[in-house]
C-alpha cells in the first residue's frame, strides 16, 4: 500500500475526538488531557499505516459574513439545547443516557497545539474552508478530504472520506472514499445537478 495524504476539515473533526460515554465528561465536556491523548493516538496511528494528514480551519466567526449567521445561530441552538439537558440531568429530570458530551472551551486549541507539536501542518482559511480543502487537495495529490461533512460528497473534484469510516487497526488503516461522480451515477442525475440537489 502507497502512503498518502488526508486533508482535514479540522474543525468538524475536534468533535469526533471529544465523544466519551462517561457522564462526568459530558457534564464538564471533557477534559483536555483526553483531547491530547485522542488526537496523538489518530496521528501517529495513521502514521504507523502511512498516512499524512495536513489540516485546514475555518477564520473565526467574525470573518465569515452574513451568509453564515444562519448556521451560528443553528449551532447555538444545539448548544444550548446541550446544556439545557445536563441542566435537566443535574434535577434529576433526565437519565444520563441523554446526555451528550459538550465541547470544552479550548478544545480546538488543545487540539491545534497538539498537532502542531506532532509536526502536523495546520492552517487558517480566509474563508469557509469547504473549497479550499478540495482544492488543496487536488492540488497536493492527496488520497481525499477527512471530514463527516456530506457537503463534500457534491462538490466538484472532491474525495470525500467520512471519519466515520475510517478504520485503525495496528498498521492497518482503512476507510471509505466517495467520489461525486458515484453519487451522481448513483442517482441517476447529471454531475453538474449535485450542487442544484445540495441546494434543496
Amino acid at each position: 500500500e502507497q502512503p498518502c495524504t488526508l486533508f482535514v476539515d479540522l474543525n468538524n473533526l475536534v468533535h469526533s475526538l471529544i465523544g466519551c460515554d462517561d457522564q462526568r465528561l459530558a457534564i464538564l465536556g471533557g477534559e483536555y488531557d483526553r483531547i491530547r491523548d485522542a488526537t496523538t493516538n489518530l496521528v501517529r496511528t495513521l502514521a504507523s499505516g502511512g498516512v499524512s494528514l495536513v489540516c485546514y480551519l475555518d477564520p473565526s466567526r467574525g470573518t465569515q459574513g452574513v451568509n453564515k449567521l444562519h448556521e451560528w445561530q443553528h449551532r447555538f441552538e444545539q448548544t444550548l439545547e446541550t446544556a439545557t439537558k445536563v441542566e435537566a440531568y443535574c434535577a434529576g429530570l433526565v437519565p444520563a443516557s441523554e446526555l451528550e458530551t459538550m465541547l470544552p472551551e479550548h478544545a480546538l486549541e488543545q487540539v491545534v497545539a497538539t498537532l502542531r507539536g506532532l509536526s502536523v501542518p495546520v492552517q487558517v482559511a480566509l474563508e469557509e474552508a469547504d473549497g479550499l480543502l478540495v482544492e488543496m487537495c487536488e492540488a497536493g495529490g492527496g488520497f481525499g478530504v477527512l471530514s463527516q461533512d456530506s457537503d463534500f460528497c457534491v462538490l466538484r473534484g472532491g474525495r470525500y472520506v467520512p471519519i466515520s469510516s475510517l478504520v485503525l487497526e495496528d498498521e492497518n488503516v482503512s476507510a471509505m472514499l466517495i467520489l461525486p461522480e458515484d453519487v451522481a451515477n448513483k442517482m441517476g442525475i447529471d454531475l453538474s445537478q449535485l450542487v442544484d440537489l445540495a441546494g434543496l
